[in-house]
């Protein structure tokens, strides 16, 4: 990841969208590397089965409501 982000700051890159897997995500997570997430979710609508997405702890608020459809912005602690 510290080569990812040397590379995109040698090169004047100012904001990476992460939308891998749970490994990837929770990568960034842990180190720590993230300052703001946009989380959809569905609440009509569990799965039961499949990999768990990654915790975030931070301050959420709700960007949009659409029926079913909720998307939310975390933003981590800050400490």
């Amino acid at each position: 990841l510290q080569q990812v982000l040397q590379y995109a700051y040698e090169n004047k890159i100012q904001s990476i969208l992460v939308e891998g897997g749970a490994v990837l995500l929770q990568a960034f997570i842990a180190a720590q590397l993230w300052d703001e997430a946009y989380v959809i979710t569905n609440t009509a609508m569990y799965l039961q089965q499949g990999i768990k997405a990654p915790k975030l702890q931070g301050k959420t608020s709700i960007v949009h409501q659409f029926e079913n459809d909720c998307i939310m912005l975390i933003e981590p602690e800050k400490n």
